[in-house]
């Protein structure tokens, strides 16, 4: 063992036996809720102050040992009531007492991934005592006529009220674990590195702030209306936890969509009980602190705290991160892995002896680096590229690092050989997913400028060419990369000046990503009349801008450093490996996290190249004023 449990706890109590009261308060607060318990959610209106009352059959008939009773207030309508229940074969509700009136807004069974509608059991079921008046769209009003008014939901309910202790407690220590483990390193770090604490806390306060006011769905059937890509993924979750891994992986369906987020998410909806609320804040919490956090570290062991601090404030501040923080899209999690191999390279390149602890980075950098590259395969070349710095160092008499390097990169290729022997088995290609197919044909459109559709008021119509089928589809991917390939060689000019307008579109952002419907800053202040708004938009663009043109200058000032010359090198290869496809600025986040780390070391030189920061200043202003103009 490389670290000695008795001198890890000694030298720090305090930060783990806050940590464990930490995890023990959400054990027993998610078990005095039952959170991983079945339970009837009612949303109800009551014409007085009033309770309801659940009664399960358990083999005993209606009896008030089994049985929950919550009381109502009028004040606070309408009221959400959940009640915990248990292996019920029948359900039997008591709405009020007498002379009671409740409206009946929703009401439903939810045990994990399953949810039952009860309306139909209410509809259908034994009245006594009362009268049902059907609103229809799922809404009833039970209107007490006696002293005793119930309904006996129709149904047998056994099949969705049951549960398994066992796997509820293994949940329960993986949550223990999970919040143990976070809650020990935000204490390591706030007694540590107070600067990297405050400036975590604040990027975790503001992406939850924008959470709960941005109206992002917390229910499946809603995940459509916002991000398309949302529901899409949630159905291969479904599909995966449905058929099971193996089952999965041996249907086409599992190179429709890149494995990295699926996989992720399936292990999150089975700890989290489907819950999407919470799986939001995790990505929130969790994968925007460590993109911050591993920001800080590459910039202080390159440039020292002061670069740290700017680069991870710029990661902070910056609004298309805190935008699709709360996603459950591929972006927090590549983001969080993406920065996270870049920062294990780190440790790799700078170590100069292998040891137990060197290993051990090796193997999570391959670990992390594939995970990654599993949830966005555009990062997969860059082994190559790495495999020709190692190449590199050996010959400037950097042997151990490049033997680490190749190493790593080997134990990274056995792990992604079966997700790559999955995709020919399936295509008969070298792949591991589909979906270049449509980025490639939508990118060579004439007719778009390469750009999305919707920017020249035209439509993507993919169904033209895949001829109904999806564009995720093996059949549907391969019409659309063969219909793109055919634009290339119609057009071979008009398509590489698209390659090169790329650039900005990928790093910065063209005038529609920005002010979309609108081609500049005026028209679209005129039709949204919002002062807040109109400044968030001017200060994500100027940041954009700002970053990438000093990120750039940085590039080729520190590039000759070799201890950085991985991070500098990851930096064009993100922009060129996207150049052949459809892109905009969203694709180019994880080249604003390498700038952002430049940016910081070379703002922080003091008065170094003041001339040359003066110049950048001054064309990166030039540059926002031609999109705010629309030009």
């Amino acid at each position: 063992m490389f670290i000695n449990i008795k001198t890890l706890f000694r030298e720090n109590k305090f930060p783990i036996l806050v940590s464990m009261i930490i995890a023990l308060t959400v054990i027993i607060y998610m078990h005095i809720t039952g959170f991983y318990y079945p339970k009837i959610d009612l949303l109800i209106e009551s014409s007085k102050n009033d309770e309801v009352q659940i009664f399960m059959d358990k083999g005993n008939g209606f009896n008030e040992k089994d049985s929950i009773i919550k009381r109502i207030s009028q004040s606070d309508m309408p009221t959400r009531l959940e009640f915990k229940i248990s292996n019920s074969n029948k359900i039997r509700m008591d709405f009020g007492s007498t002379g009671s009136r409740i409206q009946v807004l929703g009401a439903k069974l939810v045990n994990g991934e399953v949810e039952k509608n009860l309306i139909s059991g209410i509809q259908h079921g034994y009245l006594n005592d009362a009268n049902l008046i059907d609103y229809g769209n799922n809404t009833l009003c039970v209107q007490a006529t006696g002293n005793d008014p119930f309904v006996v939901l129709n149904g047998d309910f056994s099949g969705y009220t049951g549960y398994n202790i066992y796997k509820i407690f293994l949940k329960y220590l993986i949550i223990f674990i999970l919040v143990f483990t976070l809650s020990c390193i935000t204490v390591l770090i706030y007694r540590f590195n107070r600067k990297l604490f405050l400036i975590t806390l604040i990027g975790i306060l503001i992406r939850w702030f924008y959470f709960l006011n941005s109206g992002l769905p917390t229910d499946f059937k809603s995940l459509y209306l916002f991000w398309h890509d949302e529901g899409t993924y949630s159905n291969y979750v479904f599909k995966l936890l449905h058929d099971g891994v193996i089952n999965y992986f041996s249907s086409q369906s599992s190179i429709e969509v890149a494995p990295g987020n699926i996989l992720y998410l399936s292990v999150l909806m089975k700890i989290f009980n489907f819950n999407i609320a919470i799986i939001r804040l995790f990505n929130l919490v969790v994968l925007s602190g460590a993109t911050i956090v591993f920001t800080y570290f590459i910039a202080e062991r390159h440039f020292g705290s002061k670069a740290a601090v700017i680069a991870s404030s710029l990661v902070v501040l910056y609004p298309e991160l805190i935008y699709f923080a709360p996603t459950i899209l591929t972006e927090p999690l590549f983001f969080a892995f993406f920065i996270a191999f870049l920062f294990l390279l780190d440790q790799i390149i700078q170590k100069s002896a292998i040891t137990k602890i060197h290993i051990f980075y090796i193997l999570i950098c391959a670990v992390v680096g594939v995970m990654a590259s599993l949830t966005r395969l555009v990062l997969l070349p860059f082994y190559l590229v790495l495999l020709l710095l190692a190449i590199y160092m050996y010959k400037i008499n950097y042997k151990l690092s490049a033997f680490k390097i190749i190493i790593m990169i080997s134990i990274s290729a056995i792990l992604i050989l079966p997700f790559l022997v999955n995709g020919y088995i399936h295509s008969g290609e070298i792949m591991i997913a589909t979906g270049s197919g449509a980025v490639l044909w939508l990118g060579s459109r004439i007719d778009t400028d390469g750009d999305e559709p919707p920017y020249h008021h035209k439509t993507y119509d993919a169904e033209l060419i895949t001829k109904g089928a999806s564009h995720i589809s093996l059949e549907g991917d391969r019409r659309l990369r063969a219909a793109g390939l055919a634009n290339i060689k119609a057009h071979p000019v008009n398509y590489a000046f698209m390659c090169v307008k790329r650039i900005g579109r990928l790093t910065v952002g063209n005038k529609y990503f920005w002010f979309f419907p609108y081609s500049n800053f005026l028209d679209w202040y005129h039709h949204n009349h919002t002062l807040f708004g109109s400044i968030v938009k001017i200060f994500s663009l100027f940041i954009a801008i700002s970053v990438f043109v000093f990120g750039i200058f940085a590039a080729f000032f520190f590039g000759r450093n070799i201890s950085i010359l991985h991070v500098v090198l990851l930096m064009p290869f993100m922009i060129v490996i996207y150049l052949p496809f459809l892109v905009n600025q969203r694709y180019g986040l994880p080249v604003f996290l390498i700038n952002a780390i430049l940016t910081g070391g070379l703002l922080s030189m003091n008065k170094k190249l003041a001339v040359q920061k003066l110049f950048l200043l001054g064309l990166t202003i030039l540059i926002a004023g031609f999109i705010i103009a629309g030009v």
